[in-house]
């Protein structure tokens, strides 16, 4: 089962469509592993219900990467504030 998510909800800082390409690869993804889908997921915490899944690391991360294009061209489409990309830390 293939795991692609895209929700967008209430996004806060403005970010324009000139500035897509720059923010593309600078998002954060978090990824886990799902015992009950035997496959690596990706969220992506700046954009809300943003995250995809794969079988691998790699494939995982690379599916994210096309479901944020997809999130932030839909958004611009719709005239939507985008979150600017930060830098989070976990501790483990």
């Amino acid at each position: 089962m293939k795991l692609f998510f895209c929700i967008k909800i209430a996004p806060r800082t403005r970010l324009l469509h000139k500035d897509k390409e720059k923010f593309m690869s600078k998002y954060s993804m978090i990824m886990s592993w799902s015992e009950e889908d035997q496959a690596y997921i990706v969220s992506v915490p700046e954009l809300p219900g943003c995250m995809a899944e794969g079988k691998t690391p790699e494939e995982a991360v690379k599916n994210a990467e096309i479901i944020i294009q997809e999130w932030i061209e839909t958004a611009l489409e719709d005239g939507e504030e985008i979150p600017k990309p930060h830098l989070f830390s976990m501790s483990v």
